[in-house]
C-alpha cells in the first residue's frame, strides 16, 4: 500500500493504517498501526538558516528521539532514491523497540524522521521501508494518497482541509492564485447510489460552499468514457461585492465501477477540476501488493 502526504511518498504493508494525521507541510506527524499496535511514525519539520548544517540538525533529532547517550550508537546510513543528506540510523539492540532513521532531504529542505517500532529484531525499516521512500519539492506535482483515496495535484497547490470518515474521504487544496480544488470519495458507490441519484450527490457537495451560490444550469452527462456528470454552480448576483468569493465552482461526478467509488470533485476552474479528477485512484494500479508480502512475512 502507497502512502503519499504533503511531498513525501512510502510504501507500507496493507494491513498498517493511519491512525494520527496532523500537521501541514512544513511541519506535521503521521502515525500508522495495525490491529495489535502501533507499527510506523514519521515525521517531518523544515530546517534552515544561515548558521544551519544537516549533520548538527539530523543529529539533534536523534538526540532527542532517543536521549544523549542511545544518540551514540547511531550510525551514517547509504540512502538512494532521493537527495537525502547525513542520514543516521539507530537500531535498539534488544526489541521490542524503537528503529530510527533522520535524514535531511535536499529536495525539500525538510528533516525526515522514520520511526519503525520493532517487535523482534527485523530489518523492516533499513530494508523494505527506507527504499521506497520518496521525497518532491514544492516545484513538483505532489501525489496524495490516504486510505484508498489518491489523486495528484499540481505544483504550488497546498492542503486547505481534510475528513478522514470512514467510506467518505475528501481533501481540499486551495492556491496562492485563488484556485481551489476539493477531491470526495464514497465507497460502495452503488449503495450510494441506490440510496440517492447521482444528482444529489452533487447538490449535497455543492451546498458545502453556502447560500451564496447556487445551480448555473442542470447536470450534463459527458458522452466519452468513463461517464461523468457535470454541474455548473455560480455566485449569487446579490453576493457581487464579495470580492474574496469564487465566482463559480464547477463540479464533476461519477462512478469507478472498477472500484466501486464515487469520486466528486468541485473546483473553481472546469480544467482543474477534470485533470484532478483523471488522477484519482492512481495508487490503485501500482503493483506494490509482491514487495509488500514478504514485509508481512518478516513481521509475524
Amino acid at each position: 500500500m502507497i502512502i503519499a502526504w504533503q511531498g513525501w511518498r512510502l510504501e507500507v504493508p496493507d494491513r498498517w493504517g493511519p491512525v494520527r494525521v496532523e500537521g501541514d507541510a512544513d511541519a506535521g506527524y503521521l502515525l500508522m498501526a495495525d490491529l495489535h499496535r502501533p507499527r510506523l511514525g514519521m515525521r517531518w519539520k523544515v530546517a534552515g538558516g544561515k548558521r544551519f548544517k544537516a549533520e548538527v540538525a539530523v543529529t539533534a533529532a536523534v538526540r532527542q528521539e532517543v536521549g544523549q547517550l542511545a544518540a551514540q550508537d547511531a550510525r551514517p546510513l547509504s540512502m538512494d532514491g532521493g537527495n537525502w543528506q547525513a542520514p543516521l540510523l539507530y537500531e535498539d539492540d534488544e526489541p521490542p523497540g524503537r528503529d530510527i532513521c533522520v535524514a535531511y532531504s535536499l529536495t525539500s529542505g525538510r528533516i525526515i524522521e522514520l520511526v519503525y517500532h520493532a517487535h523482534h529484531r527485523d530489518r523492516v525499516l533499513t530494508q523494505r521501508l527506507l527504499p521506497t521512500l520518496v521525497d518532491t519539492s514544492r516545484s513538483e506535482v505532489w501525489e496524495w494518497s490516504i486510505f484508498d483515496l489518491s489523486c495528484r495535484t499540481p505544483s504550488g497547490m497546498v492542503m486547505a482541509k481534510h475528513r478522514l470518515n470512514a467510506g467518505d474521504l475528501s481533501l481540499s487544496f486551495t492556491h496562492k492564485d485563488g484556485s481551489a480544488v476539493t477531491v470526495r470519495q464514497l465507497a460502495m458507490a452503488k449503495l450510494a447510489l441506490q440510496r440517492r441519484p447521482m444528482e444529489r450527490w452533487i447538490a449535497e457537495q455543492a451546498a458545502w460552499h453556502g447560500k451564496q451560490f447556487k445551480f448555473g444550469s442542470s447536470p450534463v452527462e459527458s458522452e466519452g468514457e468513463p461517464k461523468r456528470v457535470r454541474q455548473q454552480v455560480v455566485r449569487r448576483r446579490r453576493y457581487g461585492w464579495a470580492w474574496w468569493l469564487a465566482k463559480g465552482y464547477t463540479v464533476l461526478a461519477r462512478h469507478d465501477q472498477e472500484r466501486d467509488r464515487l469520486v466528486i470533485v468541485d473546483a473553481t476552474d472546469e480544467a482543474l477540476a477534470s485533470e484532478l479528477m483523471d488522477t484519482v485512484g492512481w495508487a490503485s494500479t501500482k503493483q506494490t501488493k509482491g514487495s509488500m508480502e514478504s514485509m508481512d512475512t518478516e513481521e509475524d
